[in-house]
């Protein structure tokens, strides 16, 4: 029976490993497979999707198309499933249209480097949506950065209007999801139904480290102690019918 949904998984599959290859995507899933939650203690699955992984985004929508492509489902209880899912087949609409029509082009060996490095493709991952935003309402776009070597990502016009556009958004760098995690896993154990604004002046570089500082997090909360040396957060107590 024709599915029209499988038979865009299937498409997606195809794209993604001509743009990126297979050799790259089977690289990056070993190094999936072998990742475990040493650094996260026993993090409970409902955390999952906002924690840092460090392996190419494009691997674990490889990895997922190919499993839902094989058991003909996705576990809707699965949150990072869902919106791996769900930017697995946007990033696959958006670059596949920019490259039929010549936008982009995957003979350009700089944007084939920022597409297979796995820190460069976090910047040009949200760069691709933000170019396809404009180009599907019927902006005229170009790059230039790409042409001159600098400025801003994109330039866009349309019915005489015309704007420069930096896209901007915060990278894997620094780990943020692995930490909010962590302690919304220590604030679920304790039954803390609270929202939590945290400062760090000097976040870690390490990615063992940030169990510890969670931990000092959770301290603090539990002291009522709203600053201490590099870190200070906000706390402000929700009603219980905010309780999911």
């Amino acid at each position: 029976m024709y599915n029209p949904i499988m038979e865009y998984i299937n498409e997606a599959i195809i794209f993604f490993e001509k743009v990126f290859g297979k050799e790259l995507l089977r690289k990056e899933v070993k190094k999936l497979e072998s990742y475990t939650s040493k650094y996260h203690g026993n993090m409970q699955e409902k955390f999952d999707y906002i924690m840092t992984k460090d392996v190419h985004r494009a691997a674990i929508w490889w990895v997922l198309l190919n499993r839902i492509k094989e058991t003909g489902s996705i576990d809707i209880r699965n949150n990072e499933d869902i919106i791996n899912y769900m930017d697995a087949l946007l990033f696959h609409l958006a670059l596949s249209t920019l490259l039929k029509d010549g936008i982009k082009d995957l003979n350009d060996k700089r944007f084939k480097y920022r597409l297979v490095d796995k820190d460069a493709f976090e910047r040009l991952y949200y760069e691709i949506l933000v170019t396809y935003g404009y180009y599907s309402n019927g902006y005229k776009v170009s790059f230039p950065e790409e042409e001159k070597g600098r400025g801003p990502d994109l330039y866009v016009e349309k019915n005489g209007d015309c704007a420069y556009v930096e896209c901007k958004r915060v990278g894997r760098e620094i780990p943020w999801g692995t930490l909010a995690a962590l302690v919304l896993e220590r604030l679920s154990e304790k039954d803390f139904n609270i929202a939590l604004i945290v400062d760090i002046k000097s976040p870690p570089v390490r990615l063992e480290e940030y169990p510890i500082l969670a931990d000092r997090i959770i301290n603090m909360i539990e002291q009522k102690q709203f600053k201490e040396k590099g870190i200070k957060i906000q706390i402000e107590r929700l009603p219980k019918e905010a309780i999911l």
